[in-house]
């Protein structure tokens, strides 16, 4: 090999290496591939009494949505909502992982990089507030890359990055900590149902087959479909936020739509009563008030959730004429054979 084409080889070599340290140098933030890790909050997941998690404020002036947790006894609630009961589960999920996550070095130390990795003054996902005890520790969250986070004290320049938890599962919203089902009940065990607001009465019994609503005008037939599917939507009803146990005029409760239900559950007599009171905001999306009769909390849920007793008449479930004529035609065919069809060993007209 003559020396100038050792030495292309050599400068190959030693290109090769750079690009490998190169490689590595980005693929872990510039820490060295053995580097010792430490607890980000030294804390245990058992000490931690209180989380609140923000996210940022719109840009269109929406307000920053927020929730805090705090722990009770052996319990969680969610103080931002009159100390709605948590799902103990779901928070102390996030609470364990907060707890066990591990960093080594930093992956940035100046003040200048923490936009671009999302936890900057104008740029970040979520601030959360961890409490244990008399102890407080204020984190910045944003989404790192590979399922992870980066997060840095507010008080420190210092950016790491966090493995086991996303920004995504540090949730803002209250819902994701609650029991999503605020009325819950079986619709095929109902067999009573009372629907009264200002626009009437609606009176439904179940039979051993079907439903009868008791307002159903003569002469004309009843909707099964429609029945079966606005039992159904009263029968569940989930929410969209917690709300807290004051009352106020402005969730129009009192002069609301009050639903009652009734049937048997577990061989047992059930009634469950509930009122869909105002809107809550004044978009047209927002959500409706419920309180339940049985339930200290007021809640907000769906437009949609709440639709069908706000809205429904008793023409609604009225079986339409053309509708009734398609089915009594249908059930009149049945068996018959269909047009220019013969039945087996008749020959057709005009055949041998």
């Amino acid at each position: 090999m003559n020396p100038q084409n050792r030495a292309i080889r050599l400068l190959g070599l030693v290109l090769g290496v750079q690009l490998l340290l190169v490689a590595a140098t980005w693929l872990t933030g510039g820490r060295s591939p053995g580097q010792q890790s430490h607890a980000l909050l030294a804390l245990d997941a058992g000490d931690i009494t209180a989380l609140e998690i923000s996210t940022k404020p719109g840009e269109d002036g929406k307000p920053a949505e927020s929730v805090k947790l705090v722990k009770e006894g052996t319990e969680w609630v969610v103080s931002t909502a009159g100390n709605y009961p948590a799902q103990k589960s779901k928070v102390e999920e996030i609470v364990k992982k907060l707890a066990a996550m591990k960093v080594k070095q930093p992956l940035a130390t100046q003040a200048a990089n923490h936009n671009a990795l999302r936890v900057g003054k104008e740029t970040y996902g979520k601030d959360i507030v961890v409490t244990a005890g008399s102890t407080t520790k204020k984190l910045v969250v944003g989404s790192g890359a590979s399922s992870s986070i980066h997060i840095r004290f507010a008080d420190s320049n210092d950016v790491y990055q966090g493995r086991g938890l996303s920004e995504y599962q540090v949730s803002s919203s209250a819902r994701n900590y609650v029991e999503p089902q605020y009325i819950k009940s079986d619709s095929d065990k109902l067999s009573a149902i009372r629907v009264q607001s200002s626009r009437g009465t609606l009176t439904f019994r179940k039979d051993a087959t079907k439903w009868n609503l008791a307002e159903l005008p003569p002469g004309v037939e009843l909707d099964d479909s429609k029945v079966t599917a606005f039992v159904s939507q009263l029968a569940r009803v989930s929410l969209d936020r917690p709300v807290g146990k004051e009352i106020t005029s402005a969730m129009g409760l009192e002069a609301g739509v009050t639903v009652v239900l009734e049937g048997m559950e577990a061989d047992k007599p059930i009634t469950i009563e509930y009122v869909v009171g105002a809107q809550a905001g004044a978009a047209d999306t927002d959500g409706f008030y419920v309180k339940a009769k049985d339930n200290a909390f007021v809640v907000v849920a769906s437009k949609w959730a709440t639709e069908g007793p706000r809205t429904k008449v008793v023409d609604d479930f009225i079986k339409k004429p053309e509708q009734a004529a398609a089915d009594a035609n249908g059930e009149a065919g049945q068996g018959m054979m269909p047009p220019g069809m013969m039945p087996p060993g008749f020959a057709p007209p005009g055949g041998e």
